[in-house]
């Protein structure tokens, strides 16, 4: 294997020799020209060098990355392809100082023939692979570890591995107290003493510990003995099903945030441009619609046309929600009592505003100001968090992002009035859901469903 892998970043290093000289007859009809000097020259002769070097960055010779689908195996060639290219151009701008000498239209066919040559040497690879049945050859180039713990986070380590050919691990043993599954080539072992004996005689490289609280392993003994086998160990906390764990650096030190939503800082990113491009389509788009219903709202009751409610956004930080009128003007003291569906305060425009969703139409205002999100856990008035943070287990998780216009919950039923506690515990589980399930095509997907087929109350997962 390690062979296989030399040969294949040799002859990618070789492939930028063949490129520029392709590129050279093109552009110059020979590769030397008295225009344009020996600069061309120099980097053919360098390029193969520099491959070597950098490519390897690009992930194209990990173990396992030939195993994936044609497209990434693509952007991996592509990506080691313009790291050849910048640092060429870097060493012809900062090293020769011969910038204006350099034909930008060679390089640039230099970059496009290295890429498909270097495309085409992988399809001939990968059929030598087969005929030769060196594909065989791959488990044994992964480093070989051994597992110890409880059954579910030893099962789901070792699913996880066999389905990921890009790992680079492969289990050999198990120390479980538990059916491990379908997995016949790793050994199930017993006792602490056989896992011993087995790393030792067969040169485990590593050892992974997935401690439970309700095992009774004694993991102290468990390290001492395996540090005498000269393995690498290494300790996984296994953390609650019902907690979603990320691992970061907090002061320096290793901490878990226990209660992390899946969404990280480039999710976040795509969703706030998202978020943003869309309202801002939308408010324009729909500008004579919403002028018209404000007119509606103005003609049919005195009174503002938006109604301004502060709800909880992300953190729980309080915000103004904008919504169309909907209802007459009437004043509560220290409650908030929620619309029902034959709502005697409600108005004429305001029932139909409401029927057809059209009164969240202003939230888009939100969203663009960074309270809120297109898609999200629908925001509760401030009152009604209070009450329902005392009622429902984790149902302040819903903050962890940013409330939304419309949601996982609503496509899947959940909307308007919440009159009994079940019918908010499912909200909430269908919002937790979401968080923990994140995805921008989700996102895409809710926006479409919402947009094209309503609020049907059929389930969608």
């Amino acid at each position: 294997m390690l062979l296989r892998i030399i040969t294949l970043r040799l002859l990618d290093a070789l492939v930028w020799l063949l490129a520029g000289e392709l590129a050279a007859e093109l552009v110059f009809g020979r590769l030397y020209h008295e225009d344009y000097g020996n600069v061309h020259q120099t980097l053919i002769y360098l390029s193969p060098f520099i491959t070597w070097l950098v490519s390897p960055a690009a992930g194209q010779y990990r173990v396992g990355w030939d195993e994936e689908g044609a497209l990434k195996i693509a952007g991996r060639i592509l990506l080691g392809c313009f790291a050849t290219f910048a640092c060429g151009i870097i060493i012809v701008y900062i090293v020769l100082h011969q910038s204006h000498v350099l034909s930008r239209l060679w390089w640039g066919l230099t970059l496009l023939f290295a890429f498909a040559l270097s495309g085409m040497l992988r399809i001939v690879a990968f059929g030598v692979d087969r005929r030769a049945g060196f594909r065989r050859g791959i488990r044994s180039y992964k480093r070989r570890i051994a597992v110890m713990g409880s059954e579910k986070p030893v099962k789901a380590l070792i699913n996880r591995l066999m389905n990921d050919a890009d790992a680079g691990y492969r289990v050999e043993a198990a120390l479980c107290d538990a059916d491990i599954g379908a997995a016949p080539e790793v050994n199930k072992l017993q006792t602490l003493e056989q896992l011993e004996t087995f790393v030792y005689q067969h040169h485990i490289r590593e050892v992974w510990l997935m401690p439970d609280p309700e095992r009774v392993y004694d993991w102290r003994e468990a390290i001492t003995r395996l540090e005498n086998t000269a393995t690498t160990l290494r300790w996984f906390p296994v953390m609650p099903a019902a907690v979603t764990e990320k691992f970061g650096y907090c002061a320096g030190a290793p901490s878990f945030e226990l209660n992390a939503a899946v969404i990280d800082s480039k999710g976040v990113l795509h969703k706030t441009l998202f978020d943003r491009l869309f309202s801002l389509v939308v408010l324009l788009m729909l500008s004579p619609l919403l002028s018209a219903i404000a007119v509606a709202i103005k003609l049919s009751s005195p009174g503002p046309v938006l109604f301004r409610q502060l709800r909880h956004g992300v953190g729980g930080k309080a915000f103004t929600c904008l919504k169309f009128r909907t209802m007459k003007l009437h004043q509560e003291q220290d409650k908030v009592t929620q619309a029902k569906t034959h709502d005697p305060r409600t108005t004429k425009v305001g029932r139909f505003l409401r029927k057809t969703s059209l009164d969240e139409l202003p939230q888009f205002i939100n969203v663009l100001m960074g309270d809120m999100s297109v898609v999200g856990p629908r925001p509760h008035a401030v009152q009604h968090n209070d009450y329902y943070s005392h009622e429902i287990q984790r149902y302040m998780f819903r903050h962890k992002v940013k409330p939304g216009i419309t949601g996982w919950a609503q496509i899947n039923g959940c909307r308007g009035e919440t009159d009994t506690l079940d019918k908010m515990q499912r909200r909430v589980d269908l919002d937790i859901y979401y968080i923990r399930h994140w995805s921008f095509w989700l996102d895409v997907k809710i926006v479409f469903w919402t947009a094209f087929r309503g609020w049907s109350g059929k389930h969608v997962y």
